[in-house]
């Protein structure tokens, strides 16, 4: 069965000149065939689209060449644009999307094809682009409103995530995990997080936690550890610093913590391990 649940609003900002201007955005189940549409001349429908595949598929043309979109594919478009979007016959084509505009949306836009190679692009499962906007257009469902500036920084908010997934899918896997693995080892003694290791590398800390795994066969805290465990070792034998001085200059910051996972890895607490092995200085 056909329905529409696109969710059409007066976004105030668009009152005034904006950076991001929401227009409508939704979730849609389309059978009719009479659901087509020629890009070229939208009329009044002016901005960029935004359209990514729940389930079913759909098909769109541009330059000559027809490309089914089905779940997880999505486009990009600016309106107009020399492209066409149609159903399937026999098929069904759920999406969710979103419409807007403003002064920096082409900034946005030009970044997000370029990187991502043109306006048909896949996005992951996994990733987080997708369910923010799922996220966003269920509480609106539910009687959300937007003051002032509201929905022109959930505009931002997607744009950036959306941005950011592209860079990461088409960064070499390897390149990912070789420059957060570097990272680690240039900071591993500092308490900065790894959260705050993606934001430098500018990548999210689920995406990098596979790449990483995937290369160097553990996660990136098990390696931290590590590389925390194995220098608080040398500091143990080799100085007469005290345990919470050791805990410090290791990254653990706190003793407790630092004896918990020492005892845990090796067996016994720290200041054994010194008592048994330490040399005499």
């Amino acid at each position: 069965m056909e329905s529409v649940e696109n969710l059409a609003f007066l976004d105030i900002d668009h009152l005034l000149p904006s950076p991001l201007c929401l227009m409508d955005f939704g979730i849609e189940r389309r059978e009719n065939k009479n659901y087509d549409y020629d890009n070229s001349d939208r009329g009044y429908y002016i901005g960029y689209l935004f359209q990514f595949t729940l389930g079913g598929c759909g098909m769109f043309e541009a330059g000559g060449t027809q490309t089914v979109l089905d779940k997880g594919k999505c486009f990009f478009l600016p309106f107009p644009h020399k492209s066409r979007y149609h159903i399937i016959e026999n098929e069904y084509w759920k999406f969710c999307y979103v419409h807007f505009h403003g002064t920096v949306a082409d900034q946005f836009y030009e970044e997000i094809v370029r990187k991502a190679g043109g306006n048909l692009f896949s996005l992951s499962n996994t990733g987080e682009t997708v369910p923010y906007l799922l996220k966003e257009i269920e509480s609106v469902r539910m009687g959300k409103t937007y003051q002032r500036y509201e929905a022109g920084s959930f505009l931002y908010q997607f744009l950036c995530s959306l941005l950011r997934e592209v860079e990461e899918q088409t960064m070499p896997a390897k390149n990912c995990a070789v420059r957060g693995h570097e990272w680690l080892e240039r900071n591993f003694t500092s308490d900065r997080s790894l959260s705050e290791m993606c934001e430098e590398l500018h990548v999210s800390l689920s995406h990098f936690s596979r790449q990483f795994r995937d290369v160097y066969g553990t996660t990136p805290m098990k390696y931290l550890t590590h590389l925390r465990l194995e220098f608080s070792r040398q500091l143990l034998l080799n100085t007469t610093l005290n345990i919470q001085e050791i805990s410090r200059r290791s990254g653990f910051g706190n003793g407790n913590y630092f004896t918990k996972v020492f005892r845990k890895a090796v067996g016994m607490p720290p200041s054994q391990y010194r008592a048994l092995h330490g040399i005499l200085l």
